[in-house]
């Protein structure tokens, strides 16, 4: 008996073990542990930590200021846990694509199970009812799931666009654009201007784009890359109809914005990015009341300074392609009927 339960425990001992899920609010006893750290790294007592022992992520409260919203509710932190290379700077709701247009968040909560972590982030405003889910599982634990709907009710002001505006100092993050499933519209590191000041710029910046990785400072260590990702966008309708919405992007020299509009478009569309035909649309969409829009988006923090630590997990089911660029000003165009892994 004694040789059999040494035999269990050693049996039980080789086992890894399980990460710790946690899903609750920063305070002054438990910061220490909680909070994160890097160059970036804003998260303290008042936010909210999720970790699944891989990732480790802050939301912010909803007192702690985005930097063009006055409220919080929005992603603040996002590290492997166990590094202090934070470099994630905010990611901003915006109703309309208007930093005037903000729904207040009133509240969050966090919960967790034994398959996975969340902090829900909800408000509303006249006419909108806005819930934000944040998500860390054992599953797929390099990845943050996000989940946002924007439930239209009674009254207020139309809503025919809803976007997020991910920020990037100047020269800190890199963005790097993909269209996943048409590669050859994606932009990489090459995107037209995006000038948020501009009209018509912003209209010129608009590209199809449902990925982008944000490559991290060279000097920081260990490096990272963020990379974001558009899964699904839908309109629920109140009478139990779905329907896909049409998605784009832009990017500026300090943002990268993914936008959907909350409509299906009654003329044009494609798989393009949309042009004039489609944007003269947008003053006529609005939902009607009962109506849900859904967006899903899925953040992966790669482990070096690269996109490729990002991508390859993106096309882990194609050829691999690699190779070394001596000049930093050249581009890599590849064309494939199957999928391929990128190294750049």
């Amino acid at each position: 008996m004694r040789r059999a339960a040494l035999l269990v425990s050693s049996i039980l001992a080789a086992q890894p073990a399980v990460a710790e899920l946690v899903a609750e609010r920063i305070t002054p006893e438990n910061a220490a542990r909680l909070q994160l750290a890097g160059p970036d790294a804003d998260g303290g007592v008042g936010d909210f930590a999720l970790q699944n022992g891989t990732l480790c992520a802050v939301i912010a409260d909803s007192a702690h200021e985005a930097p063009i919203s006055p409220q919080g509710g929005g992603l603040l932190d996002l590290v492997r846990c166990g590094n202090a290379n934070d470099q994630w700077s905010a990611l901003v709701p915006l109703v309309n694509l208007s930093r005037s247009n903000v729904v207040p968040v009133t509240g969050l909560r966090s919960e967790r199970d034994e398959r996975s972590a969340r902090v829900i982030a909800s408000g509303e405003r006249p006419g909108l009812r806005i819930r934000t889910t944040y998500a860390l599982d054992r599953a797929t634990p390099e990845v943050l799931s996000i989940t946002t709907r924007l439930e239209r009710s009674e009254g207020g002001d139309r809503m025919f666009a809803f976007g997020e505006v991910a920020f990037h100092a100047v020269g800190q993050l890199r963005p790097f654009s993909l269209l996943r499933r048409d590669l050859e519209q994606s932009v990489g590191f090459a995107h037209p201007s995006g000038d948020p000041s501009s009209p018509l710029t912003m209209l010129r910046g608009i590209v199809a784009a449902d990925a982008h990785v944000l490559v991290g400072g060279d000097e920081i260590v260990p490096g990272l890359s963020y990379g974001i990702a558009l899964e699904g966008a839908e309109l629920r309708r109140a009478g139990g109809e779905t329907e896909p919405v049409a998605t784009f992007s832009i990017t500026g020299e300090s943002f990268t914005m993914t936008g959907v509009f909350a409509h299906p478009y009654w003329v044009g569309g494609g798989e393009g990015a949309p042009g004039l035909l489609e944007l003269a649309q947008l003053p006529l969409m609005d939902l009607d009341a009962g109506d849900v829009l859904v967006l899903e988006r899925s953040i992966r923090v790669g482990e070096r300074a690269d996109v490729a630590s990002v991508s390859d997990a993106w096309f882990a089911g194609g050829a691999l392609l690699s190779g070394r660029v001596d000049d930093p000003a050249a581009r890599i165009h590849v064309t494939t009927a199957a999928d391929v892994k990128i190294r750049f």
